[in-house]
């Protein structure tokens, strides 16, 4: 008998090992590269993060592991905030040199959950006579949507038209993106034949440059259209903000009417219907902190 109960004590230890830990349980890594980690993103064994907020940590060429997003992503993180619903990652500056024939530059796209945040970001362009469509779409369909652009116009001679801090035309522009979608595709036009320019602008400006980017971190400095410094400062990357959202329900109603998948699980937390398509995010009710994921 004595034995039976053993035998059944060590199962059921066994049953329990086998199950996933608990979110923010000590199996789950809570930072990376200098980066917090909170629930629903996660690294570690099953359960640590929220089904498409798994990150993975893995090492990189400017030394130390850094997180990514997804299983083998691609994207950086740099930062989240709970609170907004968003998410900071590293993302390449799209360049185009008078000595180069290719105009359309990769799709950059997010799985869900996440969204390109228009709001947060902004399409800048920087050179002297530089053209540059935007065009964001969905990635699982692989379409363009939304065209958006703008033209960065002559910066004089010697580039005595531009100014620090002004990017409304002279050497500079940018324009917002269309809301809703994770995927965008960046496209030069050729600034010789659209303005009919002589080979004298290649003497002040022998590159453009384009790049979705988060709006608060972009500020023009004259010495970023007569030379390569823009792309320079960071690698040839500048962050961009995502939005993201709980996405197993289509807004907070619904998300409610199943307890065991709803995602507020603190009796604390309000439910926040998504800026950024169907979901949800969780908020701290008035006077409280903490996580309301947990």
């Amino acid at each position: 008998m004595q034995f039976q109960k053993l035998a059944a004590i060590l199962l059921l230890l066994a049953a329990v090992g086998a199950l996933p830990p608990p979110p923010g349980s000590s199996n789950c890594s809570t930072a990376s590269g200098g980066v917090d980690i909170p629930y629903p993103f996660g690294i570690g064994p099953a359960g640590c993060a929220l089904p498409g907020f798994e990150l993975t940590c893995r090492d990189t060429s400017n030394g130390g592991k850094k997180p990514f997003l997804g299983h083998g992503g691609h994207f950086e993180l740099a930062g989240v905030s709970l609170s907004d619903g968003q998410a900071r990652v590293w993302n390449n500056i799209s360049s185009y040199c008078n000595d180069t024939s290719q105009t359309i530059m990769d799709v950059v796209s997010f799985a869900d959950p996440y969204r390109l945040s228009q709001a947060g970001n902004t399409f800048a362009v920087v050179g002297c006579q530089a053209v540059a469509v935007v065009g964001v779409g969905d990635s699982a369909d692989n379409i363009v949507r939304f065209l958006s652009g703008c033209v960065a116009t002559n910066c004089g001679r010697r580039g005595d038209r531009l100014a620090d801090d002004a990017c409304s035309g002279a050497g500079c522009c940018q324009t917002t993106i269309t809301k809703g979608f994770n995927a965008y595709q960046v496209e030069f036009q050729n600034y010789s034949t659209v303005f009919n320019s002589s080979k004298d602008i290649y003497n002040v400006s022998r590159c453009s440059y384009a790049a979705l980017m988060e709006s608060s971190s972009f500020t023009f400095r004259r010495s970023y259209a007569t030379s390569s410094e823009f792309f320079d400062a960071n690698g040839g990357r500048v962050p961009v903000v995502v939005e993201w959202a709980v996405r197993n329900a289509s807004n907070c109603v619904e998300a409610r009417k199943n307890r065991e998948s709803y995602a507020c699980v603190s009796m604390n937390s309000a439910c926040v219907n998504s800026s950024s398509g169907p979901g949800y995010i969780c908020n701290c009710a008035k006077g409280f902190e903490g996580n309301p994921y947990l």
